[in-house]
């Protein structure tokens, strides 16, 4: 789980998760696939832990149906995105060529980044059953669709504005643009290419070391996010401050950063166990961890998200509905005193 949230204060609000569900304050049709594709994802879980602890003895296929299911629902958040991107620049010609480029582009990329996900998982599928002769070919080369994929993705992040960006271009330095967009790519790259491309180079005796190593980016990304929930967390009565004049907008404001920061907090921290866990595993030895130790606290995370996910969207619509109310209000009065 990969969660981003961008505030522009006192102006907007835009809400971002790792998947690209993007102004869900604007579009709260939104809200339906992307708890429905958290929701899948603890339905599949939950069922391999069943099958690796042999209480159900299902194919392959049947275990990853949850999966594909989430690619479902994330794939349609992007066709609505690059939909809605496409009429917006209808309507604003005047943009220039890097903006037109990151509005479609990004979420572009995005679905086809869901579509090679989901190829992948057939292909993996394939290997497991050991259909097709795919079993004889090395993991590494299976995953190639990912590969492609993500890395485009992320070169796309890193270079073009967000949709997000592009709409509060004014509201924050483009530099400051820039280097979000940079770190935002980066990540995106280090969590769903660099990341698994270490794994399965691993699987297939390609790289030597032990399982702590290879997962050097997840534990670096954690702590990153354990640290961003800290100072979001801690940070949030401080920038809230601004809105000395509307005290319903600061108390949202405080509300959806306590929010997003206990999410990112929770997912760090769970992480964390998980990921201890599944080297304790691997590594083998007198400290290792049975299956249901290492997934035990991927289930309470992602119930704990479905829980707090939809709290921190409410909160951001809520806040988002606010700060509008308040434009208006003062270009009502600005409108005023000019008459």
């Amino acid at each position: 789980a990969d969660f981003r949230i961008t505030i522009n204060v006192g102006n907007n609000t835009q809400a971002e998760n790792g998947n690209g569900s993007r102004n869900i304050a604007d579009d709260p049709l939104r809200m339906p696939p992307i708890i429905a594709g958290h929701l899948l994802d603890l339905v599949f879980v939950i069922i391999i832990l069943l099958k690796l602890e042999e209480i159900l003895d299902w194919n392959w296929a049947a275990v990853f149906a949850p999966l594909w299911g989430t690619d479902v629902c994330f794939m349609f958040i992007k066709i609505v995105e690059v939909k809605r991107s496409a009429s917006a620049l209808a309507r604003h010609s005047g943009d220039g060529v890097g903006d037109k480029l990151g509005a479609i582009l990004i979420p572009a990329f995005g679905m086809l980044e869901h579509a090679a996900v989901a190829v992948t998982k057939i292909l993996l599928v394939m290997f497991l059953e050991d259909q097709g002769g795919v079993s004889k070919y090395p993991l590494t080369l299976l995953f190639l669709p990912i590969w492609a994929s993500v890395t485009s993705s992320s070169f796309i992040r890193c270079c073009l504005p967000s949709p997000a960006q592009r709409q509060n271009r004014t509201a924050q330095p483009a530099a400051l643009h820039r280097c979000s967009a940079l770190v935002a790519g980066t990540f995106h790259f280090l969590s769903r290419a660099l990341q698994p491309l270490l794994i399965t180079t691993k699987i297939d005796n390609f790289l030597s070391g032990d399982w702590w190593s290879v997962f050097t980016p997840a534990w670096i990304l954690l702590c990153v996010m354990l640290c961003i929930s800290v100072i979001v967390g801690n940070t949030a009565p401080l920038i809230s401050r601004h809105q000395l004049e509307a005290t319903e907008v600061r108390i949202l404001l405080v509300r959806m950063m306590f929010l997003c920061s206990l999410v990112t907090f929770t997912v760090a921290i769970f992480g964390f166990m998980f990921l201890y866990n599944l080297c304790r595993k691997l590594e083998g030895g007198r400290d290792t961890a049975s299956i249901t130790q290492i997934l035990i606290p991927v289930i309470i995370l992602y119930s704990l998200i479905m829980v707090f996910l939809p709290m921190l969207i409410l909160a951001s619509q809520r806040y988002h509905r606010a700060t509008q109310r308040l434009v208006e209000l003062n270009l009502a009065a600005a409108a005023q005193q000019s008459l």
